[in-house]
């Protein structure tokens, strides 16, 4: 019994020396917020990182989730209460909308994590919500439709003007009750071609810091496949009701190289045949398939840095049936500290 308790003892004396040898740095402040910043900024700020132990503490390295945050301490031994800065900066790019960044501060006391929160923008008083804006896909000749939000954050209230759609397959329609917040509907004429058409949209506005915001819309149109003939000038086509879901797809964001996966599934196929999925620059796999419902694997290995919009394409056989707009964001390779 007196083993024991001499046993359990040492075990507290060692838990709590072990306690002190990996006590954490201080980071002051412990999250950075960065408010309201405009694309292809680079912003810069200050944390002060402190040790509060009884022991030299080494910053062995810095990381950060995305290529586009650096993080560079003055100092990388920090005695017993001493403090050094933590230099960081964060290049907004082309991002828009919220957006939250985690620096990593590696040391020889553990790990410290240090989240960063920033908005960003394209305009200083107005902002768009969803920052991107991808049409239901559809077939030449129908229509389809999608919705948007406009905020005015500037003094006061705002108006629209003129709106103009380049290339004119989509019609814009505004509503406000406010002169704040503007609702906006996106329709897709029926005379669109087919393809895939990235349409940019330009409203005047009264505010004299941005008279006029543009608004980029994809548009994704796939041939009409109901009622035509077939390549073969055989029966018409039947009409077909398929849906992929989501819609669009938009992959996880990866740096280059490694390989960005997600699943999707393919509703309303009634055929015998198996269906041919093709993805430009990509792999489609199929994962299982139940009753008209039928899972895959969507892949894409990002060959260089920036944006990439691709077409998910389902076929029978030779003839389409289906497109469905592909999103995913490569950044660049980490540098290292």
């Amino acid at each position: 019994m007196q083993h024991s308790v001499k046993s359990w003892v040492l075990s507290l004396v060692l838990l709590a020396g072990g306690d002190e040898v990996r006590a954490q740095l201080k980071a002051d402040p412990a999250s950075v917020d960065l408010g309201r910043q405009k694309q292809e900024q680079t912003v810069s700020t200050e944390v002060k990182l402190t040790n509060p132990g009884a022991t030299p503490v080494v910053i062995t390295a810095t990381t950060a989730d995305c290529s586009c945050t650096v993080a560079k301490p003055e100092r990388d031994h920090l005695a017993p209460g001493e403090s050094t800065l933590l230099r960081l900066s964060v290049k907004t790019q082309s991002y828009q909308g919220a957006l939250r960044r985690v620096v990593r501060v590696q040391t020889s006391a553990g790990e410290l994590t240090i989240p960063i929160d920033l908005t960003v923008i394209a305009y200083e008083h107005w902002t768009v919500l969803p920052a991107t804006i991808v049409m239901p896909p559809g077939q030449r000749g129908s229509e389809s439709l999608t919705h948007a939000t406009l905020n005015y954050t500037g003094e006061g209230k705002a108006g629209l003007g003129k709106l103009t759609s380049t290339p004119d397959y989509i019609e814009v329609t505004t509503a406000t009750q406010d002169g704040r917040k503007f609702d906006l509907t996106f329709k897709k004429r029926p005379d669109a071609p087919g393809g895939n058409h990235s349409i940019k949209v330009t409203l005047e506005t009264t505010d004299t810091v941005d008279p006029r915001v543009s608004i980029h819309v994809f548009l994704p149109n796939a041939a009409d496949s109901s009622g035509k003939a077939d390549a073969a000038g055989d029966s018409p086509a039947p009409k077909v009701a398929l849906r992929v879901i989501p819609t669009p797809i938009v992959l996880p964001t990866v740096t280059v190289d490694p390989r960005s996966v997600r699943e999707i599934t393919l509703q309303g196929w009634t055929s015998k045949a198996e269906p041919r999925l093709t993805l430009n620059r990509g792999q489609v796999k199929l994962l299982s398939r139940q009753a008209g419902e039928m899972h895959y694997e969507v892949s894409l290995t990002p060959a260089m840095p920036g944006p990439f919009n691709g077409v998910l394409r389902v076929f029978d056989g030779e003839r389409l049936l289906f497109e469905s707009v592909v999103i995913l964001r490569a950044e660049p390779q980490a540098s290292g500290k």
